[in-house]
């Protein structure tokens, strides 16, 4: 392993432990909803891609929404910032809404599936801001 992993690897774990915001079973339990709804998404993608019904703007949404995933993840855990953080979520919110907006417009069968994505963003914003208003 590379020392950016080591290192954002001990910087959640010193997060989780420092401020004792969830227990190690809800963590699992956030992890595997995370999972799922991500297999989803995927599943979603796959289809959408097997029926050559994919578009420029849905694309974008796609490739914005993994590049703010990524994003929130190394701000909120490895940096510890906490206002990048509630910015970059804020903009993810913002991408899930366009991006479930885009997929209704784009293919209808299936546009149920990524209503627990954008369900699953919303908590994490609610966390967010809980997290930042209590630091502040």
């Amino acid at each position: 392993m590379t020392y950016l992993t080591h290192t954002f690897i001990y910087s959640y774990i010193d997060f989780i432990i420092k401020y004792k915001l969830f227990k190690r079973w809800k963590m699992f339990y956030l992890l595997i909803i995370y999972l799922f709804v991500l297999c989803l998404l995927t599943f979603l993608f796959c289809h959408i891609i097997y029926e050559r019904k994919m578009k420029n703007d849905l694309f974008f949404f796609v490739i914005s929404n993994f590049i703010l995933s990524f994003s929130f993840l190394i701000f909120l855990f490895y940096y510890n910032d906490y206002l990048f953080s509630l910015v970059n979520v804020f903009f993810l919110l913002l991408n899930t809404i366009f991006l479930s907006y885009e997929i209704r417009m784009t293919y209808d069968k299936y546009k149920i599936l990524s209503l627990p994505y954008l369900i699953y963003i919303v908590f994490i914003f609610y966390l967010i801001v809980d997290l930042y208003l209590m630091n502040l």
